[in-house]
């Protein structure tokens, strides 16, 4: 689970290399999020939909095995690790909370 944790810290910075005379820094920068509309019957929607999707797969894809057919057998720590990492990309129209269940429903 440390290992996922990583790998999803690493798979998208938000940082910016910044020059100076000095030396080589690194300079977090604030990363505006994208607004994913999430419908009463659990449906992303909207013009960051497909860019949702793409992000969502993208960090599941990569660590799990084909070996787990279903949504509900992957290890909850995982599951919390890829949302944790989407919601520092997406905001949403409803409760975070909220919108988890409805998307993972799906």
């Amino acid at each position: 689970i440390g290992e996922v944790q990583s790998w999803l810290e690493k798979s998208t910075t938000h940082s910016v290399s910044c020059e100076s005379n000095a030396s080589h820094d690194t300079e977090s920068v604030p990363v505006e999020k994208l607004l994913v509309m999430v419908t009463t019957c659990g449906k992303a929607v909207g013009p960051n939909r497909a860019k949702f999707h793409s992000q969502a797969g993208h960090y599941i894809k990569y660590k799990i095995s084909l070996f787990f057919p279903e949504w509900k057998e992957v290890d909850q720590h995982f599951k919390d690790a890829v949302w944790n990492k989407l919601t520092t990309e997406f905001k949403f129209n409803i409760p975070v909370t909220l919108a988890r269940i409805h998307l993972e429903k799906r």
